[in-house]
């Protein structure tokens, strides 16, 4: 089974049954659960755009993480947070934009976020420039030029 999002395909490597869950209702907060009998993967830890129809302002986004559950602002995601126990085998970055990474403030840091080079700069010179908070990723930098094969196989598709 194949995935396409944009300039990644993903497909899984084994042949158990595959599950393909999309974590957000609304334009913005992309976060995609690839799902198989062995592994966890998310495709994307965006931060949403809107709540309940409307822009999420500051006041609101300033809240503490408990808080930010309780409105729904962020997912109900077992063993993805920093107070959760790790259960994802990593977290792939599609591109720089803050509803495709802006929740990785909140991910456990044992999770490992694969990016490219390009992503990983921009989201670096976002945090420079106060564009968004600073915080540490656990970041593994994603070849362009090679397949990531485990546990699901990952490439960029150029043209």
């Amino acid at each position: 089974m194949a995935l396409h999002f944009g300039t990644v395909a993903v497909s899984f490597s084994d042949s158990a049954r595959n599950e393909y869950s999309h974590k957000t209702i609304e334009v913005g907060g992309t976060l995609i659960e690839l799902n198989n009998s062995k592994s966890r993967l998310l495709l994307d830890a965006g931060y949403p755009l809107f709540l309940n129809g409307n822009s999420i302002d500051d006041n609101i986004a300033k809240l503490p993480p408990e808080e930010l559950l309780k409105l729904g602002v962020l997912p109900r995601i077992d063993g993805l947070y920093q107070w959760d126990s790790p259960s994802f085998a990593g977290i792939l970055i599609s591109h720089a934009h803050l509803d495709h990474y802006g929740l990785l403030k909140y991910v456990h840091p044992d999770i490992p976020v694969y990016l490219s080079a390009g992503t990983k700069t921009l989201i670096e010179v976002s945090q420079t420039f106060k564009i968004c908070e600073q915080y540490a990723i656990n970041a593994r930098l994603f070849k362009m030029d090679k397949p990531m094969n485990k546990p699901f196989a990952v490439a960029a598709l150029f043209g």
